[in-house]
């Protein structure tokens, strides 16, 4: 025998749909968001709206590609020439930090795939050419640090959260943590899909947010 603790346990009279379960969850998350994309809708100069009101849109190349996504439409980085980018850029906060987002996988065919990347070159979420997470150290030269954690075996939709803390980068799926990096990046975010160069594109993701703030794993 064993016991379990159990916290908001609800019952509804109804089937939930996937959207409002979606929501549910999303209620219970932290109040130290700095960056929200919904990609629910793109205004008229082709702009990822962030949902926090920080100001911190995105410009896409060319036509936003939207998709179906997890929840309603997402952003489908699916192809070299496509890359956002983040205006001004996100500065993160020495003490830590979190990137969250929905992807679908398997990802793109690429060698390298890059989900976010910072102004000094840093990948601050990159999956290398055999299928591993991790972060790429550009910024002091000490090139990629893997997590140990190869995606490749993931297929569909799974939520995807990095929590960078004291220099090390964990990564988590689905709330689980699968890996940790040796090193976390402190460079400002500033493109999202893809590297500025445009030959890593991620594939389909849904729901980016960054939090200031470091996401315990009840959290992420």
């Amino acid at each position: 025998m064993f016991s379990v603790s159990l916290d908001e346990f609800k019952v509804y009279d109804e089937a939930l749909l996937p959207e409002q379960v979606f929501r549910e969850y999303e209620a219970t998350r932290p109040l130290d968001l700095l960056l929200h994309y919904d990609f629910e809708g793109i205004d008229e100069t082709e702009q990822f709206r962030d949902k926090t009101n920080n100001g911190y849109d995105a410009v896409p190349t060319g036509t936003p590609v939207i998709d179906l996504g997890f929840v309603g439409k997402s952003a489908l980085f699916d192809v070299s020439s496509k890359v956002a980018t983040i205006s001004p850029a996100l500065s993160v906060s020495t003490s830590g930090y979190t990137i969250s987002t929905w992807t679908e996988f398997p990802l793109t065919s690429g060698t390298w795939r890059t989900l976010v990347r910072g102004d000094a070159g840093d990948d601050h979420v990159v999956v290398d050419s055999s299928g591993e997470i991790g972060v790429y150290d550009h910024t002091t030269g000490t090139n990629f640090h893997g997590s140990g954690y190869n995606v490749s075996p993931l297929a569909g939709w799974h939520h995807l959260a990095a929590v960078s803390e004291n220099g090390t980068t964990t990564f988590y799926i689905d709330g689980i943590s699968k890996g940790e990096s040796d090193h976390q990046s402190l460079a400002d975010i500033s493109v999202l899909g893809n590297e500025q160069a445009g030959d890593q594109p991620w594939g389909n993701i849904d729901d980016f947010k960054v939090y200031g703030e470091i996401l315990s794993s009840d959290q992420v």
